[in-house]
């Protein structure tokens, strides 16, 4: 877990608790979030947003269930 990105932990945890084969999206497609999802073992992308919202993040877990 980096130090300069707190949110590296908490992602860990979520890809911990992400069977194979399962997603996870976030409402920001903040650079830092990105990174921590795709440090915590996550292949992410970068997608259109809902409403007012221009970009979300959407991370997949690689695998089958």
């Amino acid at each position: 877990m980096s130090s300069t990105n707190p949110q590296a932990g908490i992602m860990l945890k979520v890809f911990a608790h992400t069977k194979a084969g399962g997603s996870a999206a976030t409402y920001t497609a903040a650079g830092g979030v990105r990174r921590a999802l795709a440090g915590a073992g996550f292949r992410v992308m970068r997608i259109k947003g809902c409403g007012r919202k221009q970009h979300m993040a959407c991370a997949h877990r690689e695998g089958h269930p």
